[in-house]
């Protein structure tokens, strides 16, 4: 065979072989949705729903965030390099997803982590400096969930001290809580669980009825005892209903 009748013969089979596909850049050409990784799969449960919680022992941050994505289609965004850490969430019994959100929260606490909202995602973000995050607020006539997801509360003083109130909410705050005040209105961050708790003590200090009921001892320095017992009567009226 010569020369040419080769390549000829190369040439009419190069041109009968069919072209090998090309790459597909950004999704299927014919424009239909490539089917969703495992990674990226969720089923959303019911309010009320019971499933089981299936994250391994010793989970790393990224896994965490993966399940709790897988039971409730929650959208996350993380720095990778938030430190993070590793956690075993064990649980006997099904879970709801309330639940779930509750474990998922105290898993992050643990590593010192939170989550801030980032308009329909969850951002991952560290715990320290809380207050300065974007964290739900809740106002004096509502209390936060009793979980670790970290929150701003305000709250109003009523006959209680501001002083005294911000000694004892400082002395119950967690590691990465914070408290001050503008006047009379006290604004709390710490998690839900730990507000909770520390308007509860602080409601007891704040009641009316029993700072109207305190006993207080006084020693007196530059005047007598009968001096002063006097001026107290003036300045509730004792003295005058005693007149009358």
């Amino acid at each position: 065979m010569s020369v040419a009748a080769s390549l000829l013969l190369v040439t009419l089979a190069s041109l009968a072989a069919p072209e090998p596909p090309a790459p597909a850049v950004g999704g299927p050409i014919s424009g239909e949705p490539a089917a969703p990784s495992a990674l990226h799969r969720c089923d959303r449960q019911a309010k009320h729903a019971k499933f089981r919680i299936t994250l391994p022992k010793e989970a790393e941050l990224g896994a965490l965030v993966q399940w709790m994505m897988s039971v409730s289609c929650q959208r996350f965004i993380w720095d990778p390099t938030v430190r993070g850490g590793q956690v075993t969430i064990m649980a006997p019994d099904e879970v709801t997803i309330e639940e779930a959100y509750a474990a998922f929260y105290a898993a992050l606490q643990t590593m010192g982590l939170t989550v801030e909202p980032a308009g329909q995602y969850l951002k991952i973000v560290e715990a320290k400096g809380a207050a300065a995050h974007t964290l739900p607020v809740f106002d004096p006539e509502h209390r936060p969930p009793p979980d670790d997801r970290y929150v701003t509360q305000l709250h109003r003083l009523g006959a209680a001290r501001t002083d005294d109130v911000l000694a004892l909410v400082e002395a119950l705050k967690g590691k990465h809580g914070s408290v001050t005040h503008v006047g009379d209105l006290l604004v709390i961050t710490d998690t839900g669980a730990n507000v909770r708790r520390m308007l509860e003590v602080v409601s007891e200090l704040d009641d009316p009825g029993l700072v109207a009921d305190r006993i207080y001892f006084v020693q007196p320095r530059e005047t007598t005892a009968e001096e002063l017992a006097e001026t107290v009567r003036q300045l509730f009226g004792e003295g005058k209903q005693r007149e009358g």
